[in-house]
């Protein structure tokens, strides 16, 4: 009887460690784990994830800077402004021409967020003729790639500076260009007597579809006056430069050259009035 007993309060007491062991089991806590209220995070997600995403953004007002016409030799200068549009502090690390001709200059200075700057360019064109387009990369503290920007417009070549050489050195490449060509490029006034003055209209076409314009006319002689008209001639239609040549203190033979100098190809050409002039008298 007492062996009895023995056993069935033996048998209780497996029951109930069992029951104790499942509940505790059911309530998903690790006596290995410090409870959450010990771990002390001053920082909430948001605020972490804020914090991760502080970048500098470079932003152009613009990427692309015409500066027109401008005659070879001249210094262009050019100002690319930008902002700062980040949330952290910006810093050009270089800028890079793709001519030794283009000559940068900035700050290196960090900009703020919200603060702008500016990169100023300077061209020179001595010996840069037609159309020009240069590439000046720019690289800063920012995850993106590189910023490119292009500075571009038409180099005047200087009439005078056009040599019978290199006066068709623009070939058309493109048949919308104005094109002119002239009927004759050299005018025999024959002989005249020291003192007279003779005149000639060199008659022209343009053979391309834009208007044509002369820019200029000059002489390599003050003795001789070129004239024209500014307004610009149509595809396909005809127009005259005028030239006088006056022979006061002009002996023997005679060439004068007129250097034409136009907005289509070639842009420059040379005609020539020619001729000899007799003593008066």
């Amino acid at each position: 009887m007492i062996l009895r007993y023995a056993w069935l309060c033996i048998s209780v007491l497996v029951i109930m460690v069992g029951c104790s062991r499942e509940k505790d089991s059911g309530s998903g806590t690790d006596p290995d784990l410090l409870p959450t209220s010990l771990i002390n995070n001053p920082y909430s997600e948001d605020e972490m994830i804020s914090a991760s995403e502080k970048v500098p953004e470079l932003q152009f007002v613009s990427d692309d800077i015409d500066f027109g016409e401008v005659v070879a030799g001249e210094m262009v200068k050019a100002e690319f402004k930008f902002i700062n549009s980040g949330s952290a502090d910006l810093i050009i690390t270089a800028v890079l021409p793709d001519c030794g001709c283009t000559v940068p200059s900035y700050k290196e200075e960090p900009v703020a967020p919200g603060e702008t700057g500016t990169i100023e360019i300077l061209f020179d064109t001595k010996e840069k003729y037609g159309e020009q387009t240069r590439l000046i990369t720019v690289e800063a503290n920012v995850p993106e790639v590189k910023h490119v920007l292009f500075l571009k417009g038409l180099v005047l070549r200087n009439a005078a500076d056009i040599t019978e050489s290199d006066s068709n050195i623009f070939e058309p490449t493109d048949p919308e260009m104005p094109s002119i060509v002239f009927a004759e490029d050299e005018y025999d006034f024959g002989t005249i007597k020291e003192g007279e003055s003779v005149s000639h209209d060199f008659s022209f076409k343009n053979i391309g579809r834009l208007p044509l314009t002369i820019l200029e006319a000059t002489a390599d002689c003050g003795c001789t006056i070129p004239t024209y008209s500014r307004s610009p001639i149509i595809g396909d239609d005809t127009g005259q430069l005028h030239v006088v040549f006056n022979s006061k203190g002009k002996l023997g033979q005679q060439r004068k050259a007129i250097r034409i100098q136009t907005n289509g190809v070639p842009r420059g050409v040379i005609v020539y009035m020619a001729g000899v002039v007799i003593a008066a008298d």
